[in-house]
């Protein structure tokens, strides 16, 4: 099932059959970013360069393109293609720019001798310096080839859809992405895929003896990474929503040895937060290792799955933990040691989500800067419709996690005075619609937005509650939504209801597809598309009110509009899903 399971999500459906499990965030980012690849001005870049228009082909080196353009205020657009590249150019310290790689595929080739050493380092020092939407092809050797990444204090460093999908030989020593002591701002690493390296895929705990800046590890992949995949420690840091597999052998280390282990905390930064990850191993060590060295460090690790067929505790300390990490809904499953710190909270057997394992290689983004904090809300011309200020506030009597707020409107939408760029999102979505959500609307959060055009879906997390006004007037919910522009002619589902999955049986006539998922929102069937196979009846479990459903089909579909995102599928047979993002 792990082993082998899809590699690239692109347009606005995605399938997958047989006994498979989808994992949704990277299957949404790819299902409504793909496209989109500017960063928008958000890193304060004063003037764009198209490296196209200034020469660079397929097939160049486009080293002496970046020594020349990517410098301070610049933001750099890559057109798609493949090109050299050794790394000159691509470091120094950096101020305000950004270097963007089309969304349709941008590829750094190494030298041919995987020997040759890539060794840049980034430094952000004022403003932010972005690097987004390259594929880094061709083994790295035993020399120790990486990217040295970091910010200065007040400065920020994103690093986006940045892939090394190549690895590196055996025996080498070779790391992907380094923070050094001398980082002390804050470095963003997001949709990031790394495998099959001989050492640690993002090694960022040094900071902790140095500056000891932020540093945000989200929506990343990490498979089969030798050591740590991820070594993590800084004060305040945060790892959310990636994929840590340990399913093969990977390349040995400068010494011979090898360790699967997902991530290590192995200095004592406080306040880290570990949260909405999925561990996926049937080999190797510890998904997840508290190491002695971050005795007297502090942290949460919550609403993680961990699947171990290991030998070695599904979560190690080398101290007592208690009073100083929690853990909250740690999630259990495998047939191997499935032991945590017996202070955290654990949920086991029946009740326990198995991890989600889907993933996607190429993740573009929707291109907003973390560390940008300009709206610019004025219409670009007299055309332009005129934004309207939402604001929402999650209720003081909510539980304090998980409630989410996804919205959906006809023109654009940009982050308020109130949002929080670095952690809520922004997409633009395939019809030109944007989509807006705010995670974790905790107990009287505020979120802002500016909002053009028609609100078309609003949804808000089963079981929580929020408050809406726009332009300062209290609004229902029901009155925000607005769904005259939807349909145009077309069978789609309810406005708050803006999203359908399919499970289409209708490829085998013999053999029955059970199927098990749960979303975050609200569900119903589309009877519309449903269609019941000769012979067969509609057969239905589970409370769809509640968001959750199990049935079977047989040379059918059945189909679902959904609110939310999906929080867990199940498949058991020969059939397609089909996921469509409204």
């Amino acid at each position: 099932m792990a082993g082998n399971p899809k590699d690239e999500t692109n347009g606005k459906a995605q399938s997958t059959s047989r006994r498979t499990f989808m994992r949704l965030v990277g299957v949404g980012a790819a299902a409504t970013a793909v496209g989109t690849a500017s960063t928008g001005g958000a890193v304060g870049a004063e003037d764009t360069v198209d490296l196209g228009a200034e020469g660079l082909r397929n097939g160049d080196l486009i080293d002496p393109y970046l020594e020349e353009y990517f410098t301070d205020g610049n933001e750099v657009q890559i057109p798609a293609g493949e090109y050299d590249y050794t790394g000159d150019g691509l470091g120094g310290d950096k101020a305000d720019c950004a270097l963007v790689g089309s969304a349709d595929g941008v590829t750094f080739n190494r030298p041919e001798d995987p020997e040759v050493e890539v060794r840049p380092t980034i430094m952000a020092t004022d403003g932010t310096v972005r690097i987004e939407n390259i594929t880094i092809r061709g083994k790295r050797g035993e020399a120790q080839s990486r990217w040295r990444v970091g910010a200065e204090e007040g400065a920020t460093m994103e690093v986006v859809n940045v892939n090394v999908p190549d690895g590196t030989i055996d025996g080498s020593d070779s790391t992907g992405l380094y923070a050094g002591t001398d980082h002390a701002g804050t470095l963003h690493c997001k949709a990031c895929y790394f495998e099959q390296m001989g050492n640690v895929a993002m090694y960022v705990s040094d900071a902790y003896t140095g500056g000891d800046g932020q540093v945000v590890v989200e929506d990343c992949v990490f498979r089969n990474i030798n050591s740590s995949m991820l070594r993590f420690a800084p004060t305040d840091s945060v790892v959310r929503g990636c994929y840590f597999e340990g399913t093969e052998e990977p390349p040995s280390d400068h010494t011979g040895g090898t360790t699967l282990r997902g991530i290590k905390v192995d200095d004592a930064g406080t306040g880290a937060l570990i949260e909405d990850c999925d561990f996926y191993f049937t080999r190797g060590s510890n998904p997840i290792r508290l190491h002695y060295r971050g005795e007297d460090g502090s942290g949460t690790i919550r609403n993680v799955r961990i699947y171990n067929d290991g030998d070695s505790d599904a979560i190690q300390q080398d101290w007592d933990t208690e009073g100083s990490w929690a853990g909250e809904a740690i999630h259990l499953t495998g047939s191997g040691n499935l032991d945590v710190p017996e202070h955290f909270e654990t949920v086991t057997g029946d009740g326990a989500e198995a991890p989600n394992t889907d993933y996607s290689v190429w993740t573009p983004v929707d291109g907003e800067s973390s560390g940008g904090s300009e709206t610019d809300a004025a219409p670009v011309d007299g055309s332009a419709p005129q934004a309207s200020d939402l604001v929402i506030r999650a209720s003081p009597d909510n539980p304090d996690t998980n409630c989410d707020v996804t919205f959906t409107a006809t023109e654009e939408i940009q982050f308020g005075d109130e949002a929080e760029p670095g952690t809520d999102r922004i997409t633009e979505n395939d019809d030109g619609s944007y989509t807006a959500t705010s995670v974790e609307m905790n107990p009287d959060a505020v979120d802002s937005y500016l909002v053009s055009g028609t609100i078309t879906a609003f949804s808000v997390t089963e079981g929580y509650e929020v408050s809406v006004t726009r332009d300062g007037e209290s609004v229902t919910l029901d009155d925000l939504v607005d769904d005259q522009d939807r349909g145009n002619g077309e069978d789609t589902g309810p406005a708050s209801l803006p999203n359908r999955i399919e499970i289409d049986g209708t490829g085998d006539a013999e053999e029955s597809a059970y199927y098990d998922f749960a979303v975050t929102g609200n569900l119903t069937l589309d009877e519309g598309r449903t269609v019941v196979g000769s012979g067969e009846t509609l057969w239905l479990t589970g409370d769809i009110s509640d968001g959750k459903v199990s049935g079977h089909v047989r040379n059918g579909v059945d189909a679902f509009f959904y609110s939310g995102t999906l929080k867990r599928i199940e498949i058991d047979g020969d059939s397609d899903v089909n996921v469509f993002h409204g």
